[in-house]
């Protein structure tokens, strides 16, 4: 598959301390003494941050605006392992996929798919005064409209990737109002973008968020698509490697 770019060049920096969820103190060859950096993602990451860590680093210093001038991108998990810790781009990859014709195809079952629009609302949500957003309308070849839900993983234990690595109302809401999409004319799909290449089999991570792990066993039982990508990280860029299965364990009803 071809190289998928990021949006700024990455440059090596040694990870120190993470004082709270969205800061990190590193080290950058470009200072004497250590800097801040923006985690972009809420994530607890006890596995992969831990002191004297590599990390790539984008530089945001011509954007005044900022706080900090650093976003934390990549950290090495292995020799030849890099895994994304930031949850913005799960969503551009997705886009990126959706929209160049030439890696659409890699898309398993998303070939035939147009995009239509990003952070959308359906009419049946604005009548019900709620805010939710999905990430993606899509139409199929059919004409049908389909809500596309986007979720970013980077925890793997013995090659299984399970998600979420910390409990998320937002993510299990999200799956609620899939499957009341479904009742109002959509398709409803979730796509696991999963951020490293060490990954063999997609699931739900009950023992950390068990109300998210029993709304997706029921948005699937209901009829929402769910499928897992892997992707092979590098500071260069990314590839897509390919779908993994989703595997939902037998739950209890909470």
């Amino acid at each position: 598959m071809a190289l998928i770019p990021f949006e700024r060049s990455l440059e090596r920096a040694v990870f120190l301390e993470r004082p709270n969820r969205f800061v990190a103190v590193i080290q950058h060859p470009a200072h004497q003494s250590p800097v801040k950096a923006h985690v972009a993602d809420p994530g607890r990451l006890k596995e992969l941050l831990f002191p004297g860590v590599e990390l790539c680093v984008s530089d945001h210093g011509d954007n005044p605006s900022r706080k900090l001038r650093y976003t934390v991108a990549l950290v090495r998990a292995q020799e030849e392992l890099w895994v994304s810790i930031n949850s913005q781009l799960p969503n551009r990859l997705i886009k990126t996929l959706l929209t160049w014709p030439e890696q659409k195809k890699a898309l398993s079952g998303y070939e035939s798919m147009t995009l239509v629009q990003a952070e959308h609302t359906p009419a049946f949500m604005k009548t019900a005064r709620r805010k939710s957003r999905f990430d993606f309308l899509l139409e199929t070849l059919e004409d049908k409209p389909c809500l596309l839900e986007v979720k970013g993983a980077s925890l793997v234990e013995e090659g299984w990737c399970k998600f979420p690595d910390a409990p998320t109302e937002r993510g299990t809401r999200h799956l609620r109002e899939l499957i009341e999409a479904l009742n109002h004319g959509y398709e409803a799909r979730v796509i696991f973008v999963v951020q490293r290449s060490d990954a063999h089999h997609m699931m739900p991570h009950h023992r950390q968020d068990p109300m998210f792990a029993l709304a997706l066993k029921d948005a699937i039982e209901a009829g929402v698509q769910v499928k897992a990508f892997a992707f092979h990280m590098m500071p260069e860029g990314c590839r897509l490697t390919g779908e993994i299965p989703v595997v939902i364990p037998k739950l209890n009803p909470i």
